[in-house]
């Protein structure tokens, strides 16, 4: 599903915004690792984190969908 296909078209800044909070919620035991929104790359999420080498990819799809779904939408304390 093409997130660009549920309204509007995000912008990558918008896009961030949601991989930081989605990182939050879903993964706070990854916060610690300072996760570091790299890039939009075809339709994924590229992020780095500290201490660990390389690149992660998470699809903006599933972290549309985690969001709309998580039955505690407040995001945890950092």
């Amino acid at each position: 599903m093409n997130p660009e296909s549920m309204g509007e078209p995000l912008n990558q800044m918008e896009i961030a915004s949601r991989f930081h909070r989605w990182i939050r919620l879903m993964h706070p035991d990854k916060v610690k690792f300072n996760p570091k929104f790299i890039a939009i790359k075809h339709e994924n999420v590229l992020f780095g984190m500290s201490k660990h080498m390389g690149r992660f990819v998470v699809s903006i799809t599933t972290i549309l969908h985690d969001l709309a779904n998580h039955p505690n939408k407040t995001i945890p304390p950092c």
